[in-house]
C-alpha cells in the first residue's frame, strides 16, 4: 500500500476501454479519472485487452493497464462457472500494484465476480458503479420480451423464458424449460444437440445470478447513475446504506462551450441530429421509420453520428443505411470526435433519443442539454429522468414509430411557425460526480480502518 506520505492509489477498473472502444461508460471512466487526479488521487485504468498479450499505454495524459484475456473462450468461462483464462496474470498485476481502492465499472468476462473476488482477497476496499442494465438483466435491456419495461429483479424462471424467447422459443415453451431439473439439463453437456443447449439456460442464469448477488455483496460500495436502477438494485437485495445515487456530470470544456442557438427560421428545416452507437437497442431503426413516414412536405433533415465497432453493430449499420435507402432527409455524417464536437451539436436544433431498451444516463441527453439544445426521447428509464416533456423536450412512446412520426410531424410544425422556447436545465460537472465518489471513498476507508 502506498506510504501516509503519497497520495492514495486508486485503480478504476472497466470492461472497455480507448482506444478501441467507446461508450458512456468509458468516457465516465475518463472524466472521472482526470476529476479524481485533480483531487490528489494517483490514478490508474485498468481493463481486460482484446487480445491475450499486456499492454501498458497512456491515454488522454491516463496510464492504462490491459490484461489479457482468451479471445477464444470456452463455453464454461463464457457461463462463468471458472475465472478467465490468464486470469493470474491480472492477479500478478493486482498483487504489484496494491492500491487503496478498486473502483468496477462493468460487469463481464474479463471484469467481473472473480475480479471482485480477487480485489477482496487483498484486502483492497471495493466500489462498483452499474452503469448499464445487462448487470442484472441476462437479456441485457430490461425490456420483458422485448418490448414490456421490466421490474429488474432476478428470477431464474421468468428470466430463462425472457432469455429464451430472445432466441426465438415461444414464452410458454421457455417456462416450461425452466422448471425442468437441473440434473436433467446437464445432461445437455454430454449430448451437444442444439436443441437441448435450451435445458442449460436455468442453470445457467442460477449461476449467473448467484455471481451477481455475491459480487454487489463483496462491494464495500455500491454507486448507479440513475434512480431506476437503484431501484433494481434495491430489489435484488443490495441494501439502502451501500447504495448511492451519483448522476453523470460533463467537464467543465463542454459546459462553457455553449453557444446562443439560433432563431428558427420559417423557410429552413428543423435539423434533427442523433449520435450514438449503431446498435439495436439505440432504436435508431425506429426513428428512420419514422421519419420514412412523414409526409415528403414535412421539412426535417436527420443527421446520424455514430460509431460501430464489432461485427453485430457492423451490421445493424448495414440495415439501418439500407433502411434509410431513398430517403433523401436522412444522412450518416461519420464519427463525433472531441474535435468536432462542438460543430456537431452546433447544427443540430434537436436531438433524437429513441432508445429501446432502459438508458442509466445518458451522456449524450447532457450534452445537448449543456449545447442549449431540447431532446426527443423515448419515454423511460434515464432518458425519461432527464427530459421534462414539455419543457425541456418531448417523451415518446418507447419503440413506436408511429408515435415517433406524430411527434416529429407536430414538432416540425412548430419549428416552422416560431414557436420554440423551451426550459433547457442545467447540467452539472463531472467533478461534482468526482466528489461523490470522494466521499464515498473516505467513509469506506474509515469503515475498512484504513482512513488517514
Amino acid at each position: 500500500m502506498s506510504s501516509l506520505a503519497s497520495p492514495r492509489h486508486i485503480v478504476l477498473l472497466p470492461g472497455w476501454y480507448y482506444p478501441d472502444s467507446v461508450g458512456g461508460t468509458e468516457r465516465y471512466t475518463q472524466l472521472l479519472a482526470h476529476d479524481l487526479r485533480m483531487l490528489g488521487y494517483r490514478i490508474t485504468i485498468a481493463a481486460p485487452a482484446r487480445d491475450d498479450r499486456e499492454h501498458h499505454y497512456e491515454y488522454d495524459g491516463m496510464p492504462v493497464y490491459r490484461y489479457p484475456i482468451d479471445v477464444n473462450p470456452t463455453t464454461s468461462e463464457v457461463q462463468g462457472k471458472f475465472p478467465p483464462r490468464y486470469f493470474e496474470t491480472f492477479t500478478r498485476w493486482l498483487e504489484d500494484q496494491r492500491p487503496d481502492l478498486v473502483h468496477m465499472h462493468s460487469v463481464t468476462r474479463g471484469c467481473g465476480f472473480f475480479h471482485a473476488q480477487q480485489v477482496k482477497s487483498f484486502g483492497v476496499p471495493l466500489c462498483v458503479t452499474v452503469h448499464v442494465p445487462g448487470v442484472t438483466c441476462a437479456r441485457g435491456t430490461m425490456q420483458r420480451w422485448g418490448h414490456t419495461p421490466c421490474d429488474g429483479e432476478l428470477r431464474v424462471a421468468r428470466c430463462t423464458a425472457c432469455v429464451l424467447h430472445d432466441k426465438g422459443v415461444p414464452r410458454l415453451v421457455g417456462y416450461a424449460v425452466a422448471r425442468i431439473p437441473a440434473r436433467l439439463a446437464r445432461l445437455a453437456d454430454r449430448w451437444r444437440h442444439r436443441v437441448l443447449t435450451g435445458l442449460q439456460m436455468a442453470e445457467l442464469l442460477q449461476h449467473r445470478q448467484t455471481h451477481v448477488h455475491a459480487l454487489l455483496s463483496l462491494a464495500d460500495h455500491v454507486v448507479v447513475v440513475s434512480h431506476w436502477l437503484q431501484e433494481v438494485l434495491r430489489r435484488n437485495g443490495v441494501v439502502t446504506d451501500k447504495l448511492t445515487l451519483s448522476r453523470h456530470g460533463l467537464s467543465e470544456r463542454l459546459l462553457c462551450a455553449r453557444a446562443p442557438r439560433p432563431v428558427p427560421q420559417p423557410f429552413a428545416p428543423l435539423r434533427l441530429g442523433y449520435v450514438g452507437r449503431f446498435d439495436a437497442t439505440k432504436g435508431l431503426h425506429v426513428l428512420i421509420e419514422a421519419i420514412r413516414r412523414l409526409p415528403t412536405s414535412t421539412s426535417i433533415t436527420l443527421r446520424l453520428y455514430g460509431a460501430a465497432s464489432g461485427a453485430e453493430e457492423q451490421r445493424y449499420l448495414a440495415t439501418v443505411r439500407q433502411q434509410a435507402e431513398g430517403e433523401a432527409r436522412v444522412t450518416f455524417m461519420g464519427e463525433m470526435t472531441e474535435q468536432n464536437r462542438d460543430e456537431v451539436f452546433g447544427g443540430f436544433d434537436m436531438l433524437a433519443v429513441p432508445s429501446t431498451w432502459l438508458e442509466t444516463g445518458p451522456l449524450v441527453v447532457l450534452e445537448a442539454f449543456a449545447a442549449g439544445i431540447p431532446v426527443i426521447g423515448s419515454d423511460s428509464g434515464g432518458i425519461a429522468e432527464l427530459v421534462t416533456h414539455g419543457e425541456s423536450g418531448l417523451l415518446v412512446p418507447t419503440g413506436s414509430s408511429k408515435a415517433w412520426t406524430r411527434t416529429l410531424r407536430e414538432v416540425a410544425d412548430r419549428w416552422r411557425q416560431g414557436q420554440w422556447t423551451w426550459r433547457i436545465p442545467s447540467v452539472r460537472a463531472s467533478r461534482e460526480a468526482a466528489l461523490d465518489m470522494q466521499r464515498i471513498y473516505e467513509e469506506v476507508w474509515m469503515k475498512s480502518g484504513s482512513a488517514r
